[in-house]
């Protein structure tokens, strides 16, 4: 979950080019980041904690709440 577009492409490119890792979303804004992950139920979230919407802070909250196992970075 990241708003930067720049910091959006740099991260597919890096995760794209690594066999151990499928990204199975990315998105700008935190609410629709929590919806992809209840969609997806990912092994590991990147996290801005900057986000225009909500805070990152936020978000990690709520995905812990209902997502204990998922680790964030």
């Amino acid at each position: 979950i990241e708003d930067s577009e720049m910091h959006i492409e740099w991260l597919k490119a890096q995760l794209n080019n690594h066999e151990r890792f499928n990204l199975v979303s990315v998105d700008s804004l935190g609410r629709k980041g929590i919806e992809s992950i209840k969609k997806y139920t990912p092994d590991v979230v990147l996290l801005d904690f900057q986000l225009i919407d909500i805070t990152g802070i936020e978000v990690a909250k709520r995905i812990k709440h209902s997502f204990s196992k998922i680790k964030i970075f």
